[in-house]
């Protein structure tokens, strides 16, 4: 374990001798603390669990147990929450509009809260029940906690029981398994939404662009406010990358503001035609376009070649969001520059992007971009264009600048095992990466891979050509495939 910031306080102030002294002291105080959390832990959510938290509390313990503990009562509480669920439930009985108004009314007044909370709890509790008992169960046995319920229940909300379900199914031993974040699991259920009603997902697209299109202006504190735009994924991003590149322009010309101003700025001169109030210096009328577009203006978006070419309708994805229809997916792919990725079909794994290459070079980072596609350090979503390439054995120590030894990581957690604080190994045959905190806690991580853009339609063994939909009945040549992948651009 690496020497955390306190234990280089006490060398310095007591001397290595009288540090390795002070430790050993403080281990032995520190150890019957460690066997009751040890106990603690092992234990099921519930009363007793609570009460063994509560009495462990008083032993004196170190950094690790007291993040044990923590852990703990985060399974307490996702116990609890799913107790309060039932109780309100069982509070207001049988749907009923009147009722559960007197319900909702007299309890938010009881615990000092507003009736809208006290309702949506409501709401969520009898869609879990009908729709999602799974998860309900999984909440009891603190296995997810109610962020995840939420999330899975934002994106099956107007699903039939069944579709939802369904879903369900599908994601959440996934999520259990992996220790996904809320934010991974919505993602997840988002895709899996997207094969179970891949027509009602279109149609609430639609629906959704039409009635929750907006923008709102909301007042915050120091003469600052919020504006708050809601829209299609696409269109957004286009208007963010666009931002993104006259903040850098701006930058490049040398303004001296932050990258959050700049971009303020952009958006002030592009809607008003005046420089912003904010601005510091003179404006130019049209921003300097940077000889090179910044890499936080390049959108990755992943779908299949029969759904590029329109012989399926699969869902893609859109990096920095998650999950779109086929539709969208096409929409954007025939306003962007294509790069090649091949998928192995065992495991979804990448093994060719276009010319690869074992040098530091652009083709080797988009090959790692596209195998790691986030940040890998534990629950980190932070997308590939804002990570570094990470040398796993540092380059100074004889590590080798590729494929193996390099890993994405945002500059935040890069900065946690550049500081020697974190220790991280990672292993080249199935590109995980597992993490040990200064405290001596252990995580593996596995990059996202691509099994869920597999179609099961593709045979394994079809090494000749590539099956088109079942009700088209043909195999097509490798040479066809190639020759509908050139013509594409120039029909779309």
């Amino acid at each position: 374990m690496h020497i955390i910031p306190a234990e280089q306080a006490n060398v310095a102030y007591f001397g290595r001798e009288g540090a390795a002294e002070r430790r050993a002291e403080a281990d032995r105080s520190y150890l019957k603390a460690r066997l009751a959390v040890a106990g603690v832990c092992a234990m099921a959510p519930g009363p007793e669990l609570i009460t063994a938290l509560v009495d462990v509390e008083l032993l004196p313990m170190d950094t690790s147990s007291r993040i044990d503990v923590a852990a703990c009562w985060a399974r307490a509480r996702a116990w609890m929450d799913a107790q309060e669920m039932a109780a309100i439930a069982a509070a207001a009985g049988t749907p009923d509009e009147e009722s559960d108004a007197w319900v909702v009314s007299d309890l938010a007044a009881t615990v000092h809260v507003s009736e809208h909370s006290v309702g949506t709890r409501l709401a969520l509790t009898r869609r879990v029940g009908s729709n999602l008992p799974q998860s309900w169960v999984a909440l009891h046995a603190a296995q997810i906690t109610l962020g995840h319920l939420r999330a899975i229940d934002a994106v099956t909300e107007q699903l039939t029981p069944e579709q939802a379900q369904a879903v369900e199914a599908s994601v959440l031993p996934r999520a259990i398994e992996r220790e996904w974040t809320p934010a991974a699991l919505r993602d997840a259920a988002r895709k899996a939404v997207l094969k179970v009603d891949p027509d009602g997902a279109r149609q609430r697209a639609a629906k959704a662009k039409v009635q929750h299109s907006d923008v709102r202006l909301y007042s915050r504190e120091d003469e600052m406010s919020d504006l708050v735009v809601t829209g299609d994924a696409w269109t957004n991003r286009q208007v963010m990358d666009e931002l993104n590149r006259r903040a850098d322009a701006l930058k490049l010309a040398g303004d001296p503001r932050k990258l959050g101003e700049l971009k303020l700025a952009a958006l002030a001169h592009a809607l008003l035609e005046v420089p912003s109030v904010q601005s510091l210096q003179p404006q130019p009328a049209d921003p300097p376009r940077p000889a090179r577009t910044p890499k936080r203006a390049q959108a990755l978006v992943i779908l299949d070649l029969p759904t590029l070419l329109g012989l399926r309708d699969n869902s893609g994805e859109l990096a920095g969001h998650g999950p779109i229809t086929a539709e969208l997916a096409r929409r954007v792919a025939a306003d962007a520059t294509l790069r090649l990725l091949v998928l192995s079909p065992v495991d979804g794994k990448p093994v060719g992007l276009g010319r690869s290459s074992y040098s530091p070079s652009p083709e080797m980072r988009r090959w790692i971009d596209v195998r790691d596609r986030t940040c890998l350090f534990p629950g980190c979503r932070r997308r590939a264009v804002y990570c570094d390439a990470d040398h796993a054995e540092e380059w100074d120590q004889g590590g080798e600048t590729d494929c193996d030894n390099c890993g994405l990581l945002c500059r935040k957690h890069h900065n946690y095992k550049t500081r020697k604080a974190w220790d991280v190994t990672r292993t080249p045959d199935d590109d995980s990466v597992r993490w040990t905190s200064p405290y001596g806690h252990e995580f593996a991580v596995e990059p996202d891979s691509y099994d869920e853009e597999l179609d099961p339609r593709d045979s394994q063994d079809d090494r000749e050509g590539r099956q088109l939909p079942p009700e088209l009945g043909v195999a097509v040549p490798q040479e066809e495939w190639e020759r509908r992948w050139q013509s594409w651009p120039r029909a779309g």
